[in-house]
């Protein structure tokens, strides 16, 4: 009788245990441009966990969220274009996310061998070559670009 009664407790738990479990709900979307072109290599991420991926050559992804009837968030990011948070839940089959062109003026910055600083903050002389400096010169290398154009500055190549 004993033997029955935590036989039949084991399945139960296990039956519990079995439907308890979570299994991963597929949202699929697709990145565009203000335009509706489809943006190649966006990146998609589901915030809070490391799970992720990336849009396709047509904008289009895949990427599956937990099917606990909770809401999640994922974030849509691109190059040159301002970040989007979605809310999703396990209702949430396809999504389309517009991206809008976001215009940033970067920083001059400096790469010291180990850290990196903004322009502004070196005390010693600084370098720098332009792509109006390169422009009309016929380069094969990034090596060609820098040898004998910046005070201080070796540039050695090494093969093999």
């Amino acid at each position: 009788m004993k033997r029955l009664l935590s036989v039949s407790v084991l399945m139960f738990l296990s039956t519990v245990f079995a439907f308890s479990q979570t299994s991963p709900k597929q949202v699929k979307g697709k990145v565009t441009n203000e335009s509706g072109v489809g943006l190649p290599g966006a990146s998609i991420l589901l915030l809070g966990t490391q799970k992720g991926t990336q849009s396709n050559n047509d904008g289009n992804f895949n990427i599956n969220i937990p099917d606990d009837n909770k809401k999640h968030s994922i974030i849509v990011s691109y190059v040159g274009f301002a970040s989007q948070t979605l809310s999703v839940d396990g209702t949430t089959n396809t999504i389309t996310i517009k991206l809008k062109q976001e215009a940033k003026e970067n920083e001059d910055v400096v790469v010291i061998g180990y850290q990196t600083k903004r322009r502004v903050d070196v005390l010693a002389p600084v370098s720098s070559i332009t792509a109006k400096d390169l422009k009309d010169v016929p380069l094969n290398s990034a090596e060609q670009a820098l040898s004998g154009r910046l005070a201080g500055v070796q540039v050695t190549t090494s093969e093999g």
